[in-house]
């Protein structure tokens, strides 16, 4: 089988620690992607002080005199034995394409080159039979095509095109449409369990489209045009960036209304949006006696790309379906593009009066009675640009669906609807939550929620809203729905619950001299025809502050405990009520009350035959407004287990079975609104949640991702991009979240040794970084875009080595923030040049639609196969076992914590200390930045050890009483060195991710870095300054070591051997000394580390 992507490196995390450079084998005899053991590297060669380029990566840095001394990959490969130069070694070395690039294996000096595999004989492909195209008389003397129709099989066989001028027709419909069978649904659509597709199928062209709609003698093609013109297909690429000058600007409904639609005059005389024909099909399309041309199939299935595969993903997208699990319904459509894509050149070289304009063919599948998705109508248009040679490409695509009542199939409901003026909450919303109460248990028990306790405690509020009172609840919660808004202005000075009129509140929540808001009344509304007795608001159920009188301790109290069980309040809530619309809470959820739903909204229908309607699905925004961009809403969202979201005056029903929208299931619809998240935490099992270890072929240890810590970092990306009234409250505001996210940490892990003596950890966040991963988590950095920044809180209560305690801020032409983010774990793989190309993950699964990411390589053996129904296989390493991602990272730092509390929190300072130093809790118990398994404890051993001989000595540091230190503070003892940086600079890193046709860039990182310079002025590193707006000064910073790297992330050489490098922090110490604060993290290479003289001291981050 020839292959088709670069080899996948794994380099070795053994090696010497003063930086010197090993060569790592790669390469071998194997299945594509698997990680071949490399032999032990060399010893080093004899040194000696050769003058060097400046090079760190694509940077400038000053490599060691052992490095020099390696040389290049071609020169330690010197000698090795010569494979036989005949066909049989070069095809089993091939060049790999990936791009403009390839890869050819290398190897290190001592392994041995295996005996190539024998040649197997050449399979003979067998020739495809010519598909048979039927013609009509006098066909190449046809003006237009409007009156022509392609009958036969879609999905592969022979074709035949008719002229249906003056065949039958149906009242109110053209020859072509009157032959789809509308009538089987006059009576209710009966319910089924078949999963069997019953779908007939049409193609027609876009001409009889048009000219039916301007002449209005079709209700069904009067519809298609409309849906058209709403699903523009020159909004599509392919169309929009190769306009016809005088068509730039148009729509597609603006230019088909300039068109001339006189009989017998050809269609398209002005400038033509849809592409020509530039190759003269001659011999291959000859017309037989016969009247049958025989066509050339020139789209193949097993050639189709990734984009044709992720331009054919229609429903199967839509309902988070991962890459390469297309529905049939998509491998159906799939083979009528294929259809299509030999149909429309064939007779563009056969109608001489097209002028080579190459169609727009319309393809129709109607799901039929007895379908799974009877009544359901899946409508595409194919057609290609004027870009030289284009592609025939899916140019729009919508559904149509025929109007019904509900019906069950399975767990699930199919329906039709014409929406009303105002929303149905009893007849619609009400059924849709009661559906899923009943029939979906995985929405019910989320796997994060299987130990969340009920909310309680005196304070626990609830609004009864029947009797329009707030009242405690005591024991068990009874059922209630949760309200999910935005404050706003309005908001602040609206009715909220404080100690002052609480016993007032109890009896009556009017007659007050502040209302309660719009939002929440018309939430207490839906709540009370749902069925649901109790409402939770967060203004209305938690003790709020004083505007006068301030807060008392009690008060105080109250409000910490229920903030502290936000978690709980929302994963038990029945449904989560969520106000997307408007700016504040006087907005209301449109549609609730008469008149309130915008005249904006508009439903296209058309009765095609008497009694059946059918419907375009609606289009959705791609957004929930200013609701999805606050800081509080984004653990509301994740913790709920159902959501009812007003916005854009309708409502929408979410689960994780599914969205169900007012005129059709979102489903059915293919286009929004846009899938909420659902928080799916990784399954129990060892790497789950806890850093794990793989041993090397020379039993060194290399750490590997935990998938609990990729759930951390994206919750913490997409966190800390949102926007915060009070930046106090950034740990408030995702607290719940936090502690679910604890839970699972402990609960997840099963097996795991003895927390005190091995260090496991309790599952604790420090000011939001997880104990567990506190070295990965101090690493995380700004976000990597232009335009995008962090500024530090101007208040002290959250620590600069966090992120809790930095805010996002952007340039006012940025439409989009990004939030911090951590270094992703990669495979390594490289090309010709030897560079480095980091292999990131991808999303499949359930990380499609949530949370939960699973990293994945596509190795599929069967090509073919793979494009139609295989996903992604995991990356294997020989045993059938997934490879986790390796951290490219070794922990070297021991850590500890203050015991205290912050002064606001613990009363008088140190009052009754006995002690001459502080206490001091080392992390994970035994001070190493990560908690591991407990088969791991050798491992942990070593690292322990390595810390030791880092810092000297084994007792813990010793801070005296005096030190205002509390728990905000991190305490290490370790190596500090002076260095000296330059200006930034922007670098771009890509990564890479393998789809079917080789390697592609799944994104690209924009990093401002500053370079760092020894004493004699060489490049020896760089760092990432958490604010990108950081100005550099002549004089040395301060650098702190953390722990041991291997990549700098744009080598120029993937030979890397062992860990070269340090991870490292820059801070600034206060005026006495004693706190350091975070400025930057980076690395900077060990032997300028060694050559900067470092020293040992206790550092304490602030």
């Amino acid at each position: 089988m020839p292959l088709g992507f670069p080899k996948l490196l794994a380099p070795s995390s053994s090696g010497s620690d003063d930086g010197s450079r090993g060569v790592r084998a790669f390469g071998g005899v194997g299945s594509l992607g698997s990680i071949i053991p490399s032999s032990r590297p060399p010893p080093p060669l004899p040194t000696e002080s050769v003058p060097a380029p400046e090079t760190l990566g694509n940077r400038q840095a000053t490599p060691s005199a052992q490095e020099t001394a390696l040389g290049s990959t071609h020169t330690v490969t010197e000698g090795l034995p010569t494979p036989p130069e005949d066909n049989t070694s070069k095809r089993w070395r091939p060049k790999l394409p990936v791009g403009n690039n390839s890869f050819t294996p290398f190897r290190s000096p001592n392994q041995e080159i295996p005996t190539p595999p024998p040649e197997e004989p050449a399979t003979p492909v067998p020739e495809k039979p010519a598909k048979k195209l039927k013609l009509p008389d006098a066909f190449r003397k046809i003006t237009n095509l409007d009156n022509l129709e392609i009958e036969g099989s879609l999905l592969g066989g022979d074709l035949s095109i008719t002229n249906s001028e003056k065949q039958a027709k149906k009242e109110g419909l053209c020859s072509s449409c009157s032959k789809i069978d509308f009538e089987q649904f006059s009576a209710e659509i009966p319910p089924t369990t078949s999963v069997k597709a019953s779908i007939s199928y049409k193609l027609i062209f876009l001409d009889r489209i048009l000219r039916k709609k301007r002449r209005q003698t079709c209700r069904f093609c009067e519809l298609l045009f409309d849906a058209i013109a709403e699903n523009d297909p020159f909004s599509h690429p392919a169309v929009k960036n190769h306009l016809p000058p005088e068509l730039n600007g148009m729509t597609f409904a603006q230019w088909a209304g300039n068109l001339n639609v006189a009989q017998h005059i050809p269609l398209y005389k002005t400038a033509y949006p849809f592409g020509r024909s530039r190759d003269n099909i001659d011999m291959q399309h000859k017309i037989g006696e016969d009247g049958v041309v025989r066509m050339e199939d020139t789209t193949r299935e097993d050639e189709l790309t990734t984009s044709d595969m992720a331009n054919i993903g229609g429903i199967g997208a839509t309902a988070g379906l991962g890459f390469g699990m297309l529905t049939e319904t998509d491998q159906q459509r799939m083979k009528i593009m294929m259809t299509v894509g030999t149909v429309i050149p064939t007779i563009t070289s056969l109608v001489s009066n097209l002028d080579s304009k190459l169609p727009v063919a319309v393809s129709i599948m109607l799901h039929n009675v007895g379908d799974v998705d009877a009544g359901l109508i899946n409508v595409d248009v194919w057609g290609y640009g004027n870009a030289h040679r284009a592609p025939l490409s899916r140019i729009s695509t919508f559904n149509l669906r025929v109007a019904s009542g509900y019906s069950h199939i399975g767990s699930s409901l199919h329906y039709g609807k014409i929406l009303r003026d105002q929303i149905d909450v009893e007849g619609d919303c009400r059924l849709w939550l009661d559906n899923c109460l009943r029939h979906h248990t995985s929405c019910d028990t989320p796997r994060w929620a299987g130990q969340l306790p009920s909310p309680t405690g005196p304070h626990f509020r609830l609004i009864d809203v029947s009797d329009m009172r707030v009242v405690v609840v005591h024991g068990h919660p009874p059922p209630y729905a949760a309200l999910s808004y935005v404050w706003g202005a309005a908001g602040q000075y609206a009715l909220k619950l404080s100690a002052g009129n609480a016993d007032a509140l109890s009896v009556s929540l009017e007659g007050h001299d502040r209302p309660i808001t719009k939002t929440i009344h018309d939430a207490m509304d839906v709540t009370r025809r749902l069925g649901i007795p109790y409402l939770w608001v967060d203004s209305l159920c938690i003790m709020q502050k004083d505007e006068f009188a301030g807060d008392d301790e009690a008060t105080a109290a109250a409000r910490e405990s229920q903030i502290s069980q936000m978690d709980s309040v929302y994963g038990h809530a029945q449904v989560t009520l969520v106000a997307a619309d408007g700016i504040d809470a006087e907005a209301g959820l449109a549609g609730i009350t008469a008149g309130t739903r915008a005249e904006s909204i508009k439903q296209i229908a058309e009765v095609v035959v008497p009694g059946i309607n059918v419907l375009v699905a609606m289009k959705y925004s791609e957004g929930y407004g200013l609701w999805d961009t606050r800081a509080w809403t984004l653990q509301e969202k994740l913790l709920s287990k159902r959501l009812l979201i007003f916005s854009g005056s309708r409502v929408s029903f979410h689960c994780r079975e599914g969205i169900l929208r007012e005129d059709m299931p979102a489903a059915h619809a293919g286009n929004g609104p846009p899938r909420v998240p659902w928080l799916d935490m990784p399954e129990q099992g060892s790497g789950a949640y806890a850093p794990g270890i793989r041993r090397e072929w020379d039993g060194a240890p290399v750490v590997t991702r935990a998938g609990f810590f990729s759930e951390y970092a994206a919750l913490v990306g997409q966190y800390s991009a949102r926007r915060m009234t009070d930046s106090r409250d950034a740990l408030n505001a995702v607290f719940g979240l936090l502690k679910v996210l604890e839970r699972m940490a402990v609960d997840g892990s099963e097996g795991l040794s003895d927390r005190t003596a091995v260090g496991v950890g309790l599952g604790h966040t420090l000011y939001g970084l997880p104990e567990r991963f506190l070295d990965l988590a101090l690493m995380w950095q700004p976000p990597a875009a232009q335009g995008i920044y962090l500024t530090k809180k101007t208040h002290d209560l959250l620590p600069s080595w966090s992120w809790a305690g930095w805010e996002v801020g952007a340039d006012a032409t940025v439409e989009t923030k990004l939030g911090v983010r951590f270094d992703e774990p990669f495979w390594a793989a490289t090309n010709d040049d030897l560079s480095l190309r980091k292999v990131v993950g991808v999303m499949t699964g359930s990380g499609a639609s949530g949370f939960s990411i699973r990293k994945v390589l596509s190795l599929a053996k069967d090509k073919a196969a793979s494009h139609v129904k295989r996903g992604p296989k995991l990356a294997e390493d020989g045993s059938g076992e997934e490879r986790p991602l390796e951290e490219r990272y070794r922990p070297l730092t021991m850590w500890f914590r203050g015991a205290q509390p912050p002064p606001l929190l613990q009363g008088t300072r140190n009052h009754g200390a006995t002690s001459a130093t502080h206490r001091l809790v080392p992390v994970n118990g035994h001070g190493l930045g990560l908690g591991f398994d407990a088969a791991d404890k050798q491992a942990i051993e070593s690292f322990v050890q390595a810390a030791i001989r880092l810092r000297g000595i084994a007792a813990q540091p010793q801070i005296p009483i005096h030190v205002p230190l509390d728990n905000r503070h991190l305490v290490c003892q370790t190596q500090v060195a002076a260095f000296r940086l330059r200006p930034a600079a922007t670098r771009h890193e890509k990564l890479w991710k393998r789809a079917n046709d080789g390697l592609v860039v799944d994104k690209e990182l924009v990093i401002v870095e500053i370079p760092v310079v020894d004493a004699l002025g060489r490049v020896v590193g760089t760092v990432i300054p958490t604010d990108s707006r950081m100005g550099v000064s002549s004089e040395p910073y301060s650098f702190v070591l953390l722990s041991e790297a291997q990549y700098w992330g744009d080598e120029n050489r993937v030979d890397v051997s062992g860990m070269p490098l340090y991870n490292v922090m820059v801070v600034e110490w206060d005026t006495y000394g004693q706190f350091a604060a975070r400025i930057a993290v980076g690395k900077v290479r060990k032997t300028a580390w060694a050559e900067a003289k470092p020293s040992t001291r206790v550092v304490i981050l602030k």
